[in-house]
């Protein structure tokens, strides 16, 4: 491996030991760390900037392949150029390439120049010029679409070259026509019920009696395989989403037997290393199809296989030094798997004992709504109630419904808590307007937020106006806010069904959108590949800290002094993993007043609401300050309140020594990570855009830095969570800036 392949880490060294600021304070020894590469070892997991890498090469692979006419080679098969140049049309756009980059453009003249001869071909244009632009391109589409409707058999299949001329039919170019007309239909063509209802017959009556599909079925049946058993699964997956939704009754949903035999028959014999059924031959076709049955069925796993984590270390471990994999198509393949699979997770709907799933579209179509709303491609997924809740976590939304009263275990309850405390955000609708879900759920919050209650949200609540202006009569929502925001909303009313139905008049859509755009605050969210780490939210009795551990002391006040209850535990975490510093797994709260005052090294102050301190309050701090110790305060969502007070506190203190910005390449910036510029929250991108320097002032006493401030929050990004009106600094930023603050306040 060599140095550019290598992740960056800290060097390992002596463990920090702290001792009181006041007594010891000139015999610290800190362990700095600085950036190294390693090249020894290769990383146990793959992670999502090694994927993103990895479609980087493949994409340049693609371009450099291109032919002068805007085509891509498929062997020799003179007939299938066209189809070949869709496929890596649509290989590119899911890979990120934007629409109208010169290689897509010349592709789409060249694909789009050609009459249409075969079945591949014509589905991959219809499916790449979807993808591309389905409003720019749509009479091609629906040109496409027409061509695939009159060339399908009676018994709903497709060959090779259209309807059948004493030749067979095949699963395989089936298929794909399914794949052509459900794009299609996503851009508006109208695609009748009749053609849905002959796919939806034709794969029920030849799925092999072992659950999966074959090449051919009926008479000519031949054994199951992995690329044709998901061929069978994802038509029959489109055909529901297209047939049943006007028809079902919520809540009535009666399993599908032929999806399920097919999903057995694939978590049975689930590999990556080949198609199973048939070894090495379509690898990487049977991976696009793995990819889609596990984003279509909202899975996470396939067989207990983590299908995109296992499915993407494979295509990385074969990509060549050109950054193909072996040929062109099967290049492009490997990167709809990567850029298709990757899409970051928005929601997961939590599977509980009960009536969880009475809607099995509604987040799918929810999703796709917000995704063409936002320009990013968002997916969603299912979680069990018992799947660790790191899993939980992988999604900013959890979301439940159901009709009966949902019934939890005292742990389950706890762990919904813990949900929510990790960051996370709860969105649950009782279906249909049931009062058994709504009685039931209100019940679980009482016990899992005792101190808390749901409120009803009024008019002025910025969630009906994160992102699209909702006026007049609001929908009736309900909240419970922890930490900083409203991290509990609950709708007593339907909007799922609306969702089901693709009912995008009802307005259903548009608050889901926002509540979506609240729960997220409109940051990145996760790589799918991003490994979730928990901070502890207390300290077990089995967990005393290391004797002179590092213990941040949060100031209490008679303000909001607690608003962020895990961002100094974050920091404190990143410390011990980054620095090798010994610290506490939690922040301890003091009073100013309290006689164990001097034997915190740092001191944290934070808050929303103007505050006041007492005189005996602003002697003691003030004297803690002179003998050495070092505070480290920001307003909580940059609140202008906590700002003024905060100034004034400090102008009464040191009246001749007061706040002071810091300039750009000053030692605080250099001390840890090296900090040139950081990247804030929405909140602030209007007057702070892009790359900025960070913004800090501090109080400086006898050459010494004694007060870093922000009037820029920190502690929602330490959290790691959301917040649609914070003031302050993406979470990647603030743990590096707030992680310099403090080791530079112990080494000065």
């Amino acid at each position: 491996m060599n140095a550019a392949e290598c992740s960056a880490t800290w060097l390992s060294a002596p463990r920090f030991v702290h001792h009181s600021p006041l007594t010891t304070h000139h015999s610290l020894a800190i362990a700095l760390c600085s950036l190294c590469v390693l090249c020894g070892e290769l990383r146990a997991e793959i992670t999502g900037k090694d994927v993103q890498q990895a479609i980087a090469r493949g994409v340049a692979y693609l371009r450099q392949a291109q032919a002068v006419d805007g085509s891509w080679q498929y062997g020799n098969r003179q007939e299938y150029i066209q189809g070949a140049t869709a496929l890596v049309v649509l290989a590119l756009v899911n890979a990120g390439v934007p629409a109208d980059d010169p290689a897509v453009l010349t592709g789409i003249t060249y694909f789009t120049s050609r009459e249409h001869t075969n079945t591949y071909s014509t589905s991959l244009v219809a499916m790449a010029l979807a993808e591309a632009d389905p409003k720019k391109y749509f009479a091609k589409i629906e040109e496409a679409a027409q061509w695939l409707m009159r060339n399908q058999n009676q018994d709903g299949t497709w060959s090779y070259m259209g309807v059948l001329r004493g030749r067979s039919y095949d699963n395989s170019n089936t298929q794909f026509g399914v794949l052509g007309l459900h794009a299609a239909a996503r851009a508006g063509v109208a695609i009748p019920k009749e053609v849905w209802e002959k796919i939806e017959d034709h794969f029920r009556s030849t799925q092999n009696r072992d659950g999966g599909w074959g090449y051919h079925g009926g008479r000519q049946a031949d054994a199951s395989y992995g690329s044709m058993t998901c061929a069978g699964l994802g038509s029959l997956f489109i055909c529901d989403g297209r047939l049943h939704y006007e028809t079902d009754v919520c809540g009535k949903y009666i399993e599908d037997k032929a999806i399920a035999a097919g999903l057995n028959w694939l978590g049975k014999f689930f590999t990556v290393t080949e198609n199973p059924g048939k070894k090495t031959s379509w690898h990487y076709y049977y991976l696009y199809g793995i990819e889609r049955v596990g984003v279509i069925a909202a899975m996470k796993y396939i067989g207990g296989h983590d299908w995109y984590r296992e499915g993407a270390e494979q295509i990385l471990r074969r990509q060549s030094r050109d950054g193909s994999w072996y040929s062109v198509v099967d290049t492009a393949f490997a990167l709809l798997f990567l850029g298709k699979g990757r899409a970051p997770v928005l929601f997961n709907k939590l599977r509980w004992r009960g009536d969880w799933n009475n809607d099995r579209h509604d987040l799918e179509n929810l999703s796709r709504f917000i995704s063409e709303t936002f320009g990013q491609k968002l997916s969603w997924q299912t979680v069990d109630l018992g799947a660790p809740l790191t899993e939980w976590l992988e999604a900013p939304i959890l979301f439940l419904n159901g009709h009966t009263g949902p019934k939890l275990t005292p742990q389950e309850i706890q762990k919904l808590a813990e949900y929510v405390g990790q960051g996370g955000f709860i969105f649950a609708e009782a279906c249909c307007a049931r009062i058994d879900f709504d009685a039931g759920f209100r019940a679980i919050m009482a016990q899992a937020f005792p101190e808390r209650q749901l409120e009803r949200l009024e008019a002025d609540h910025p969630i009906y106006r994160s992102f699209f202006k909702i006026e007049g009569k609001v929908p009736l929502l309900y909240g419970l806010s922890v930490s900083c925001r409203t991290s509990v909303v609950f709708s007593p009313t339907d909007l799922s069904c609306f969702w089901e139905r693709e009912n995008v008049k009802s307005g259903a859509f548009e608050m889901g959108t926002n509540i979506a755009a609240y729960a997220t605050g409109m940051d990145p969210l996760r790589d799918k590949l991003d490994k979730i780490s928990l901070v502890a939210a207390k300290r077990g009795a089995e967990e005393p800290p290391p004797r002179g551990a590092l213990i941040i002391a949060q100031v209490r006040h008679q303000g909001d002094w607690h608003p962020d209850p895990l961002s100094m535990n974050r920091l404190l975490a990143e410390l011990r993993e980054k620095a090798n510093v010994d610290v506490g797994v939690e922040k301890r709260p003091v009073k100013l007043v309290d006689s164990d005052l001097f034997d915190y090294a740092v001191l944290y102050m934070t808050g929303h609401r103007r505050f006041e301190l007492a005189a005996e309050e602003k002697a003691r701090l003030r004297r803690y300050l002179e003998r050495g110790g070092f505070l480290f305060a920001d307003a909580c969502c940059g609140k202008t309140e906590f700002d003024e007070a905060f100034r004034s506190l400090m102008k009464d203190l040191f009246p001749k020594n007061p706040l002071e910005a810091l300039p750009q390449g000053h030692a605080l910036f250099e001390t840890g990570h090296k900090i040139k510029t950081v990247k804030y929250r929405k909140a602030l991108q209007a007057t702070l855009p892009g790359d900025q320097p960070p913004h800090l002032e501090a109080v400086t006493l006898e050459g010494k830095i004694a007060v870093v401030y922000s009037k820029h929050n920190f502690g929602c990004g330490l959290e790691n969570h959301p917040c649609s009106e914070c003031k302050g600094l993406l979470p990647e930023d603030a743990m590096r800036v707030a992680f310099n603050i403090v080791l530079y306040g112990l080494t000065n």
